[in-house]
Order: structure tokens, then C-alpha cells, then sequence
């Protein structure tokens, strides 16, 4: 092992010895290194920081937890019973479909190690174990978060642990961006270990894409936007997360330069989107008399207004405007990516077809967007229990009144988030950003003590709410913020 490999372990053990906080910080940190494999290939999968530190939390926050409260949440209808049944219906295919289809239907394999087209009659695989795997993990995660989500202590941490990734993710993109164009690259190799293609000279129009740690530009989009999203949208009360509001912008302006940089395609529809919500969110705030929309919206319109005087008085930059939306999207459809990534959607959805809407199994087949990874690996139960868990989040009301500008930033947050992998995810797995996202979404719902039958009904409590952490039912608001300890719940 390398000094970075010995490093990571060393940091694993003391969160899997220490408190929960540390864990958590060391696992949204970590979704930073993609590209750094702290064990030897196992079954043809790079095993990552990322899942390593999701692991660690899951088994942290659910060694507090009796199995009977774990399996009554997983299968709890108003929570997690869709996503429950898909992931179990997930790996079931994974065992199942590979062997009852072998050699009848043309798939794109996860790893991309074979013919120059790519298509191969389906076969079982070690794609079907680790992307289950995978699966399983990010499904835990998820229900994890929600178990944390359910205290104001908890939701503290998870905002600090938040703030701690996203600057990590600001800090890699610089060090690749840096080191690339000082001829110093070669200090990031011990992070880039990993046995999968990673697309570190990759460019477009002349320019590096900007890649971070991760391994193409759109995984790191993907990772910016996970944090920009939600950061962009966060209500009133900044400094409860950031310490100050001027951090909070400079973290998002930071973030939003990231994405730019990545020249993601859908990294850069994304941005765009997330840019009309802003707007349209401000400009809601502005009908409803708020002063700080206000002034947000007047700066929004500042800025385009200058933006758009720049490209039509400066010929260097309406020339490079010009470039890069010919390169992107005129061009886009003619460019050798495009056409490989096309096919990569053909296959997945033929093979949707012929497998009679079943799916060829969790991890068979890969595409070029989560819809088609989703319908070819699940078929269509799959698909119709992802989507019931979906719109189940994004519909549902909180469940105070406090919690709702809160849960509108989470839902607001998750449209960027799921819309990159959307264009260009190759996986049924929807992140770990937004297992982030709904689960603490799902805590502002559905509270945890809502369900319990000893638990007084959240909107009777009688303890004072925070606009932007919601209400605390398990203790006082006046007491001392206390670390969240790993001993098992008292009775």
C-alpha cells in the first residue's frame, strides 16, 4: 500500500472507532476521491473511499438502532417501502435475469474492456454483485441520513458535514485545474489508482476539463451540482451552517465556477437550470414581500444584464460564446462521444424490450442515462417503484409549518442533482448526494416521532422551532448542543 492507501485506512479506523461526526465528515469528504482504490480490485470493482466511508456511517447510526426500528422504517409506506421493494427486486434481477437471458440479448457491460463496439450477449457478471452491492449501500445511506435527520442535533451535523464536502469538492477541481496547467499532474497520480478509464487529458476546444478527483467531467459535475443545489436554495439563517453569509456565496459562486470549468454538457444544463430556479424562486419570495429576495433578484438581473453586455461589446468573448455553444450543442450531436453514448441508450432500451419489461438484472447493462439504466437493469417494476419513491418526495407536504422553505430547498436542490445523471449516468444507482437529499427530506415529511407510538405527534410539541432546522422533539433547544454518542438508545 501507499502512503495516500495508508493514510485512508488510518482516517477509516478513527471514524469507525470515534463519534458519529467524524464519520460523517469523512464520508462527505470522501465523495471527493473517486478515482483513489484503497484495495486491490475485487470481482472487477475498484473498491473506493466514497462506499468504504458510507458503510462505516451506515453500521454507526444503525448499531443505535434495533433491527425492529430499522425493518418497520424500511417497509414504512409513507417512507421507504418503495425504494425497499425496488432494491430488493434490484438484486433478485441481479441473480436471476443475467442467467434466465444468457446469450439471448445485446448488452453494453459495465466495464468497457472488450470489442472496440462495445456489445456483448448478456452473461451473469461481477458487475451484477458489485453494482448490487452498490445499490444496497446507497438504499442504507439513505435511510441513514433519515434516522440522523430525525434531531436538531443531527440535522446540525449533517449541514456541517455538508459544508466540509462541498469545499472539498471546490479544492480537488482547483488542485487538477492547477497542477494540470503547471505541469504538475503527476502529484495527483497516488489519487488516481483506480483500474477504470479516467479522463484526465480529456479536453474540449482547446481547454482541460476540469475533472477534480473524479473520473470523467461529468462525475464531477454530477458532484458539484449535488452540493450547489441544495446550497443555492438553503432558507433564511445561513450562518447556522456556514458561520457567516458571505462564506455560503463565495462557497456556491465557487461551486457553480467548478461546474463551468468541467464543460459537462450535462453538467452545464444543469447550471442553467438551477439558474432559472434561483430566479424563479427569488422572484416568489419578491411577490411574498421578502426584502432578501428582493435584493437577490435585483442582483440576478445585474448580473445578466452585465453578462449579456460583455458578450455583445466584447468581440474575444462573444467569439468564445459562440465556440463553446457550436462545440456543445450544434456540434454536439456529430462528435464521436455523442454517437457512442447514443448507442449506449439504443442497446440498453432494446434490451428493455426484449427482456418482456423485466430487465436484464442490476448491473447487466450500462447506458448513458439513468432513465435508461434504470429501465434496462430494473425493467419496468423497477422503474415504477424508483419513480413512485420519487414523486412520493417530491409531493409530499412537511409536517410543520417551520420545516416547509426547508423541505422546498431539498426538493429544489434535488432537481440539478438527479438531472445530470439523468443525461449522462451510466448506473441504476441515483448518488449519494441525493440519498443526502431525500433522506433528510423524508425526516422533514414523515418525522421519526411521528411513527413512534410512545412519541407525541410533531405538530403538538411544545419545543420552539428553528426556521432553518426545524423542531427538535427528543430535547430542548436551550440545552448545549451535545455530540451525537454512539451507545445504543435507552429504552
Amino acid at each position: 500500500m501507499d502512503v495516500v492507501t495508508v493514510l485512508f485506512w488510518l482516517l477509516a479506523a478513527c471514524a469507525l472507532f470515534s463519534r458519529l461526526e467524524f464519520a460523517y465528515y469523512l464520508a462527505f469528504v470522501s465523495w471527493s476521491f473517486g478515482t483513489l482504490a484503497v484495495l486491490p480490485a475485487f470481482v472487477g470493482a475498484n473498491i473506493t473511499p466514497p462506499w468504504v466511508c458510507t458503510a462505516i456511517v451506515v453500521a454507526k447510526v444503525f448499531q443505535r438502532r434495533s433491527g425492529a426500528e430499522i425493518m418497520s422504517i424500511a417497509l414504512e409506506p409513507k417512507l421507504f417501502l418503495a425504494l425497499t421493494l425496488c432494491t430488493i427486486y434490484g438484486v433478485a434481477s441481479a441473480l436471476i435475469l443475467p442467467n434466465l437471458f444468457v446469450g439471448k440479448i445485446e448488452v453494453i457491460l459495465m466495464r468497457l474492456n472488450f470489442d472496440a463496439q462495445g456489445v456483448t450477449f448478456l452473461a451473469f457478471s461481477a458487475a451484477n454483485i458489485t453494482q448490487s452491492g452498490y445499490f444496497i449501500l446507497t438504499t442504507l445511506f439513505t435511510i441513514a441520513i433519515y434516522f440522523t435527520a430525525s434531531t436538531l442535533d443531527g440535522r446540525r451535523l449533517l449541514f456541517s458535514a455538508f459544508r466540509w464536502g462541498a469545499i472539498t469538492v471546490v479544492v480537488t477541481g482547483l488542485a487538477d485545474l492547477l497542477t494540470s496547467s503547471t505541469g504538475l499532474a503527476f502529484l495527483l497520480s497516488p489519487f488516481r489508482n483506480a483500474t477504470y478509464a479516467i479522463m484526465v487529458d480529456d479536453s474540449m476546444l482547446g481547454a482541460k476539463r476540469v475533472i477534480g478527483l473524479a473520473s470523467e467531467a461529468s462525475a464531477y459535475a454530477g458532484l458539484t451540482l449535488s452540493f450547489l443545489g441544495l446550497l443555492v436554495f438553503l432558507p433564511s439563517r445561513p450562518s447556522a451552517i456556514f458561520g457567516a453569509p458571505w462564506f455560503g456565496i463565495t462557497l456556491a459562486v465557487s461551486l457553480a465556477a467548478m461546474t463551468y470549468v468541467s464543460t459537462s454538457s450535462g453538467g452545464l444544463v444543469a447550471l442553467g437550470v438551477v439558474g432559472i430556479l434561483v430566479t424563479a424562486n427569488f422572484a416568489r419570495g419578491a411577490v411574498l414581500g421578502r426584502q432578501t429576495a428582493v435584493v437577490g433578484l435585483f442582483c440576478i438581473l445585474v448580473s445578466i444584464t452585465v453578462a449579456v453586455g460583455t458578450i455583445l461589446l466584447s468581440p474575444e468573448v462573444s467569439g468564445s460564446v459562440a465556440r463553446l455553444v457550436d462545440g456543445m450543442v450544434l456540434q454536439k450531436t456529430h462528435s464521436q462521444s455523442y454517437i457512442e453514448r447514443s448507442q449506449w441508450n439504443t442497446v440498453a432500451y432494446n434490451a428493455f424490450l426484449q427482456s418482456y419489461g423485466l430487465g436484464v438484472g442490476l448491473g447487466s447493462a450500462r447506458a448513458s442515462s439513468w432513465v435508461f439504466a434504470v429501465l434496462s437493469n430494473l425493467g419496468a417494476p423497477g422503474a415504477i417503484l424508483l419513480s413512485v419513491f420519487m414523486v412520493q418526495v417530491m409531493f409530499a407536504k412537511a409536517a410543520e409549518q417551520s420545516q416547509r422553505e426547508l423541505l422546498l430547498a431539498l426538493k429544489l436542490g434535488l432537481i440539478p442533482g438527479m438531472l445530470v445523471p439523468t443525461l449522462s449516468g451510466t448506473s441504476v444507482g441515483y448518488g449519494l448526494g441525493n440519498a443526502f437529499i431525500i433522506g433528510l427530506a423524508l425526516a422533514l415529511i414523515t418525522p421519526l416521532q411521528s411513527l413512534s407510538p410512545r412519541g407525541p405527534h410533531p405538530s403538538r410539541g411544545k419545543t420552539p422551532s428553528s426556521p432553518l432546522l426545524g423542531a427538535s422533539l427528543e430535547r430542548r433547544l436551550s440545552g448545549p448542543s451535545r455530540p451525537i454518542s454512539n451507545s445504543p438508545r435507552q429504552p
